[in-house]
């Protein structure tokens, strides 16, 4: 048989034993007595030497995959050497220590094997700090497994179960090296060496009982060689955990210390307790080195095994370190019911991290760092507490079900998931991915500045940087609840995402940017606030508010009930806003307001020094606007609506402008629409409104318009009151193209109407209650209904057409350019005179009335009603070369006309005329005067005057005067026309029927008689006494006609002044009048005229007693009688002028034979009917000079305004 056991005798030599066994006895401190007592193989053996250090080199020759030897004890001394040799670097040599000592196992010196070897002892198994182990694998564990089971279990597929034997302790001073696997597990394991695997993995576990199962892998030597099997542990099962009911307080399962180190393929760190408050404390190094498959995890197992599998505890399993660095290139996984990783002089480097506390907190004070995979944090009932953490290619996700997160800078390749009762943040999460944070009772803060970056950003739970707060979404949304910055900013950023977001406070400024934002709070920003919605809108599903020293939004605002932004020192610029339900508010007090279209549900109300509207307000109730330094105002068109709208502070469009109030008022400053219209309505309410200009057009319509300025309108404007009136307190003042007023328009002062290009209507009436109405329409008509003024009316335009009641308390002017002057109603100037001019067309008149003068300039007279003048009428044209008749029916009768007939006023008409004087300048035009029976009542005075080119031709019957005057002079005015024919009755022989003066003027000849008798003179074929001798068969005319029948007659001519006589025989017949008085006269000669003088008719004396015939022509002071009651003497005048057949005042001139030669001139031309085909010799005074006498010249002819010529001359 072969000797497989040594024993080391005193003299040194060996001994065989047939029991296989070895015993070491005395001091030695080598193993003793070790068994083999299954497996080993043939030629097994365990045999021991001494070496030249004073100890003893022990080997163990095991020939099998697996073996069990026993020892007394496994004790190595310092100068001790125990080597293992193994058939391969996976056979498994258990070494059970069954001396029964007390004292752990003391290795001190050499262990080596090149394969696995694994320590057993109850008593618990201590490296001294001078140890050298360098083997292929290594368990050193306080519990037992069963020598049959182990045999029959294969390494690579079964699992190695192990029983509790010991309570003792697993310690490790030295550098233990292993090709493959360090295991120490105990009820308390200990390491303040190093634990060093070149290919294997590194197990330190605390446990009575435990499971532990391998997976077979290829792996290469360290120093390079053949590719060889390697176990590595895919499980390690804690089945009795430390029992801390009977160790002491904090007893530590697993603890490596700082000087500590542990590095392999996989480092696996596991405890678990049955009566709570174990704990793994791990400081120093751990590092798990990438050598293959299935290699570089840290596992730190605090209460669960390998698989995730937990260990039921009633206490807390925790894992804990106070300088632990670990490396690793794979999977770091901490289960436990509690993490606690202080800070150490390296920071954790793993590939991947899961971390989980099961009870307790997780706390991580080294930065963590996952370099190919993800990083997870987890405390399912306690806080998370860590440095930096950072996964490289992978996520990150932090859990602390019901405790909170504090948390250092955060980075990773994908998500970024942290989830706490309160997350606390020391640095920048940044997620390539999602970043998603939950608050689920505090909030999400950070001491300092706090930044959230991923390529979409949630964040549940309120969010509170006591400095910055930056959220970044990269490439898709951020969901927020509320964010605050106590001290500092608020930046979101969405770039190509949306923002939701709570409530947002910030110290300073606010910046959110986004293809769309939505708020669920406000937005309040000490200094500015600054959202950006680069494709959608700032909304908010219920009230939206914004607040900031300057507030600006790009992009439109939405609220779903109400908005409002607050500019508390500076600007608000916003696009446009909507405010669905409710109502819309933005105030800049100290700054201004840009604001695009703005809509709300209710009201709407802006304030600020200047307001810039880029879109149409539209309140469904209330808009108030208030710009109470600058305007409001709008590069293009303007337009606000709402129930009700109040705009303080001038209102200034670029274009045009529109203000609507739909069921209520509109309260308005100044508006200006510099190039388009304007348009203010108030369809069931008043207008408020200030100076309004506008490029084209203003249209204003209301229940009752206010203005307080001028309107100014390029085109048209049209003012509309449906229910009171358009008023001022002080002046109306509209400029425009055109005007159209409806309804009534009141000023406390003056209304001024200017149209440029355009016409004035107004349907209503138009009252300057204190001061004057002034219409101006220069290329347009002007139509008015009623009109009043304290002061004086003014209407010109193209044509004016009054269509009711015009009262002026002053004056009245109504002048049409080129049309007509219609007056439907009545024109009345109670304090003044009234001017119509319609020069171009024709007056079209139903009353009109002055205090004064009425001055009618006109084409045509059309008369429906009355002409009152207190003093005088006027009528002038300015047309030439007609017409203008006057009296009649409306024709010319047959009155044969030289100049086509004009103006027509017809005996209706002018029987409509009241006044104290008629005057009709006819210009450059004749005049006849057709039947006019007139009375005193109405009509006073007539004077008719024409240019010098004209004529006045009286064929009608003229009664009812006082006075009638043909021809005149002013002093500035000389309307004497070149002749007067009286060719019909002026007045009535009658007491009553006879005119009370008739005064006729001509610039040259006054002919009395036929138009056959006016043919007749000029032909200038016949002296005076010819002319005197024409019968009426010749003539024309009928016996006794009275041409003139008047009180007082007054002729002035400086030509010849002629009349037919229609007297029978040598009888005068044809103008009958009072003996003038003194002072007064029929004629008044002078060295201007007339040339001649033939008048026939009677002389009533004062007493009544007519004077016909001869006589009639010695009455007193017919030739200008002067202060003389004398008969005038022929002396001055020149021998031609005649009074029924004498020379006016010289009795010697009637003698008999005068008579006589009269006689016989009369019966020659009877006898020739034609009587003018020769000279007919008519001689008075024979052998005398027909020349005029040469007597005192009188001065000059006394015309009207000159009457104090009336006496010179007189004898």
């Amino acid at each position: 048989m072969s000797c497989i056991g040594v024993r080391r005798t005193g003299s040194g030599g060996l001994l065989c034993a047939a029991t296989l066994a070895l015993t070491i006895a005395g001091a030695q401190a080598e193993p003793t007595n070790g068994t083999i007592i299954a497996g080993g193989g043939v030629g097994a053996s365990i045999g021991s030497v001494a070496n030249v250090g004073g100890g003893f080199d022990v080997t163990v020759q095991q020939n099998s995959a697996q073996m069990v030897v026993t020892w007394d004890d496994f004790n190595i001394d310092a100068t001790d050497a125990v080597n293992f040799i193994q058939p391969s670097s996976s056979a498994i040599a258990v070494n059970r220590v069954i001396g029964g000592a007390v004292t752990p196992t003391m290795i001190d010196g050499a262990l080596s094997a090149n394969g696995h070897v694994w320590i057993l002892d109850p008593a618990g198994v201590a490296f001294g700090a001078g140890a050298v182990v360098d083997v292929g694998g290594l368990l050193a564990t306080t519990s037992d497994i069963d020598t049959a089971t182990f045999m029959a279990t294969d390494p690579a597929t079964g699992t190695f179960t192990f029983t509790q034997a010991g309570t003792g302790a697993v310690t490790n001073a030295a550098g233990l090296e292993a090709q493959g696997l360090i295991a120490l597990v105990a009820p308390m394991v200990t390491n303040s060496g190093s634990l060093t695997s070149d290919n294997g993995d590194v197990l330190l576990g605390g446990a009575k009982a435990f499971r532990l199962s391998f997976a077979e892998v290829d792996r290469t030597p360290a120093g390079g060689g053949a590719v060889y099997k390697e176990l590595l542990v895919t499980d390690f099962i804690i089945d009795t955990g430390v029992d801390n009911a009977v160790a002491p307080a904090e007893a530590i399962p697993v603890m490596q210390t700082a000087a500590g180190s542990a590095s392999g393929s996989n480092i696996i760190i596991s405890a678990a307790s049955a009566g709570g408050g174990a704990f793994l404390n791990i400081d120093g190094m751990v590092e798990a080195t990438n050598v293959g498959t299935g290699s570089g995890s840290v596992m730190l197992l605090g209460g669960a095994d390998l698989t995730g599998g937990v260990v039921a505890a009633t206490g807390t399993e925790t894992v804990r370190t106070t300088d632990l660095g670990v490396s690793a290139t794979g999977a770091l996984t901490v289960q436990a019911g509690a993490v606690s990783i202080a800070a150490s002089a390296q920071d954790i480097s793993v590939g991947s991290a899961a971390i989980t506390a099961a009870v307790g907190d997780v706390s991580i004070n080294d930065a963590v760092t996952a370099t190919s995979g993800a990083i997870g944090i987890t405390s399912t009932s306690g806080d998370v507490t860590l440095d930096a953490v950072t996964a490289t290619t992978g996520a990150v996700s932090i859990t602390a079900n019901t405790g909170n997160i504090d948390v250092g800078a955060t980075t990773a390749g994908t998500t970024i998931t942290m989830s706490g009762q309160d997350i606390d943040l020391a640095g920048k999460v940044d997620a390539t991915t999602t970043a998603m944070l939950t608050a689920t009772a505090g909030n999400v803060s950070s001491t300092g500045a706090l930044e959230i970056e991923g390529a979409a950003v949630t964040v549940s739970g309120p969010i509170l940087a006591a400095t910055d707060a930056t959220v970044t979404a990269t490439a898709a949304d951020a969901t927020l609840d509320a964010v605050t910055a106590t001290a500092g900013v608020i930046s979101i950023n969405a770039a190509t995402g949306n923002i939701d977001v709570g409530a947002a406070t910030a110290g300073t400024s606010i910046t959110l940017s986004a293809q769309d934002i939505d708020l669920a709070g406000k937005v309040d920003a000490t200094t500015t606030a600054m959202l950006t919605a680069t494709v959608g809108d700032v909304s908010s599903t219920g009230a939206l508010e914004i607040e900031g020293s300057a507030v600006t939004v790009n992009g439109p605002t939405l609220g779903g009930t109400s908005a409002t932004i607050t500019a508390t020192a500076a600007d608000a610029t916003l696009d446009a806003m909507t405010a669905t339900t409710g109502a819309v508010s933005i105030t800049a007090n100290t700054g201004n307001i840009d604001v695009g279209a703005t809509r709300a549900g209710t009201t709407i109300t802006l304030s600020a020094q200047d307001i810039d509207l880029a879109g149409k307000v539209d309140a469904t109730t209330t808009a108030m606007l208030t710009a109470t330094v600058g305007n409001v105002s709008s590069t293009g068109a303007l337009e606000i609506e709402g129930s009700a709208v109040t705009v303080s502070g001038p209102v200034l469009a670029a274009t045009g402008a529109t203000i609507t109030a739909t069921s209520g008022n509109a309260t308005l400053d100044a508006v200006t629409a510099t190039t388009g219209a304007i348009a203010i309505n108030a369809a069931t309410g008043d207008i408020d409104v200030g100076a309004t200009m506008a490029g084209t057009s203003i249209s204003i319509s209301g229940k009752d318009i206010d203005l307080a300025g001028r309107l100014t309108a390029g085109t048209s404007a049209s003012l509309t009151a449906t229910v009171g009136d358009v008023s001022s307190a002080g002046k109306v003042e509209i400029d425009a193209g055109s005007i159209s007023l409806v309804g009534r328009l009141t000023a406390a002062t003056d209304v001024f109407l200017t149209a440029l290009t355009g016409g004035i209507s107004s349907s209503g009436s138009i009252s300057a209650t204190l001061g004057d109405i002034i219409a101006n329409a220069a290329n347009g008509p002007i139509s008015v209904n009623d009109l009043e003024a304290t002061g004086d009316i003014r209407l010109v335009g193209t044509s004016v057409n009054v269509a009711g009641t015009a009262t002026a308390h002053g004056s009245a002017f109504l002048q049409a350019l080129t049309g007509n002057v219609s007056v439907g109603g009545s024109v009345t100037a109670t304090g003044g005179a009234l001017v119509l001019d319609a020069s171009s067309g024709s007056a079209l008149l139903n009353r009109i009335g002055a205090l004064s003068d009425v001055t009618l300039t006109v084409a045509d007279l059309d008369l429906s009603g009355s002409i009152s003048a207190g003093d005088q009428f006027i009528l002038e044209t300015d047309r030439s070369g007609q017409t203008i008749v006057l009296g009649g029916d409306g024709t010319t009768g047959d009155v044969t006309l030289r100049r086509t007939a004009g103006l027509i006023i017809d005996e209706s008409e002018l029987t409509k005329i009241s006044a104290g004087r008629f005057d009709i300048d006819g210009g450059a035009n004749d005049v006849l005067l057709l039947d006019a029976r007139l009375t005193t009542s109405s009509l006073d005075t007539m004077m008719i005057g024409t240019d010098q080119s004209s004529r006045i031709i009286a064929a009608g019957t003229v009664t009812g005067l006082t006075s009638l005057q043909l021809g005149y002079q002013t002093a500035s005015l000389d309307r004497r026309p070149e002749l007067i024919l009286i060719s019909g009755q002026l007045g009535l022989d009658t007491s009553t029927g006879r005119l009370g003066t008739v005064r006729l003027e001509s610039a040259d000849d006054i002919v009395i008689g036929t138009e056959r008798f006016l043919e007749i003179f000029e032909t200038e074929s016949l002296t005076l006494l010819g002319l005197a001798s024409l019968p009426l068969s010749v003539a024309g005319g009928v016996d006794d006609h009275v041409f003139v029948a008047t009180e007082q007659l007054q002729i002035l001519a400086p030509g010849s002044v002629v009349q037919q006589n229609t007297g029978r025989g040598v009888e005068g017949a044809g103008l009958v009048f009072n003996v003038p008085s003194k002072g007064d006269g029929v004629l008044f000669p002078s060295e201007d005229g007339p040339e001649e003088v033939l008048i026939f008719g009677e002389v009533i004396r004062p007493d009544g007693t007519r004077v016909s015939a001869f006589n009639a022509s010695l009455e007193d002071n017919i030739l200008f009688g002067g202060s003389s009651t004398l008969a005038e003497p022929a002396l001055i005048q020149n021998g031609q002028y005649y009074m029924n057949f004498c020379l006016i005042g010289d009795p010697v001139s009637c003698s008999a034979d005068s008579l006589r030669e009269i006689e016989r001139n009369n019966r020659f031309i009877n006898g020739d009917p034609s009587g003018l085909g020769g000279v007919i010799p008519v001689v008075f005074e024979t052998g005398e000079n027909d020349e005029r006498d040469e007597e005192e010249d009188l001065g000059g002819v006394a015309a009207s305004g000159n009457e104090a010529l009336w006496d010179a001359g007189s004898r």
